[in-house]
């Protein structure tokens, strides 16, 4: 009931309250997924320097990079042309991308000549590390399934929104601050 409770809450709301526990080893899941993820320091584009990969697949590749005010910014590179062309002649895309939860991606800068994406840094961890199976991060269990259920809330709203949208949970992620799930991308 607890866990209904709180899904219902969380698909008002849109926030998922943690306890300070639950926070305190997000926190430290984050930490850890960061230095799984790190890569040895290089330019990029004369942005600044990226400093972990933290996914990449069929479109491109998504880095942090420290800028040289030190600053965290996440850059998309595309593999090809073709990935990055499509945002930019495709605005229903980038409307139905924004129009998701209550903060999908900002695509803050195109560079199609590079073949990237700025986009909003969310800090936090994708959905699918939250909920893996067997409760992996050692949540409280009443947690784990509360956040469970609302992420499930959350991606079956997300898809009545924009019913043409997939949504893995890789491509949804647990702002740890906020306690919010956004869409960072949807295939």
């Amino acid at each position: 009931l607890t866990a209904t409770i709180q899904s219902l809450r969380t698909r008002i709301t849109g926030e998922f309250p943690l306890s300070s526990d639950g926070r305190r080893r997000l926190e430290s899941a984050y930490a850890r997924f960061l230095e799984d993820h790190r890569v040895p320091p290089r330019d990029f584009f004369g942005r600044g320097e990226i400093i972990a990969e933290l996914g990449s697949g069929g479109e491109g590749t998504v880095y942090l990079v420290r800028t040289p005010g030190g600053f965290l910014e996440v850059f998309k590179q595309y593999h090809d042309r073709q990935g990055s062309t499509h945002l930019t002649r495709n605005p229903e895309y980038l409307a139905n991308m924004r129009a998701l939860g209550s903060r999908a991606v900002q695509v803050l800068e195109i560079n199609e000549e590079s073949r990237y994406l700025r986009l909003e840094y969310i800090r936090g961890l994708p959905a699918d590390l939250i909920v893996a199976p067997e409760n992996a991060l050692g949540l409280n269990p009443h947690e784990w399934r509360a956040l469970t259920q609302a992420l499930r809330a959350f991606r079956e709203d997300a898809f009545a929104r924009n019913p043409g949208l997939a949504y893995r949970t890789d491509n949804i992620v647990f702002e740890i601050a906020t306690g919010r799930f956004f869409v960072i991308d949807a295939y």
